[in-house]
Formats: C-alpha cells, sequence, structure tokens
C-alpha cells in the first residue's frame, strides 16, 4: 500500500494492485489521463459512462475514491436503465 501511495501519480504501477483493492477488477482503460473504463479479469471492459474519473494532478487515495464513486454510479445509471427498458417491453397478450 506505500508504493501506491507514494507513486500515485504513476497510474501505471497503481493499476496492477487494482484487484487487491476492489475484487474482480484487474485493470483500467485510461485515455488522456481519464478513466473511461475498468476491466475484468477476463478482459472485459465496463464503461463509466458520464462518470469518468480525471486524474491528472490528484492522489492516489483522491482518484481510487473517485474511480469507486464512479463505479457505483455507473452501474446504477444502467442498471435503472435496464429496469426502464424491461418495464417498457410490450410482451403482448398471454391469454
Amino acid at each position: 500500500m506505500l508504493t501506491l501511495i507514494g507513486q500515485s501519480k504513476d497510474i501505471s504501477r497503481a493499476t496492477g494492485h487494482l484487484q487487491k483493492i476492489f475484487i474482480g477488477v484487474s485493470g483500467l482503460t485510461v485515455n488522456k489521463n481519464i478513466i473511461t473504463a475498468i476491466k475484468s479479469p477476463d478482459n472485459e471492459e465496463f464503461q463509466l459512462n458520464d462518470f469518468k474519473v480525471d486524474i491528472r494532478n490528484k492522489a492516489f487515495t483522491e482518484w481510487i475514491k473517485n474511480v469507486e464513486t464512479s463505479m457505483q454510479q455507473s452501474i446504477k445509471e444502467q442498471t435503472f436503465g435496464i429496469f426502464n427498458l424491461i418495464s417498457n417491453f410490450d410482451i403482448g397478450d398471454n391469454q
């Protein structure tokens, strides 16, 4: 953990420890210092939608907390989206 905190500006070193912090997360997709998705051990990507994390000039403890919040918000948004889609689905007459 001290390695992570000491090298907080080097995201490549931090991503190697993500599985210890978040179960089921093996990596991050980063584009120009913006975390846009999380990756599973099976290399599946979960997009953070409108909750992308800017890591520029942020300490490890700050951006990792933002990643956690972004994951929660994105899961919540996508789950509600699926429920809305299902509730609007017309299954027709079952009589």
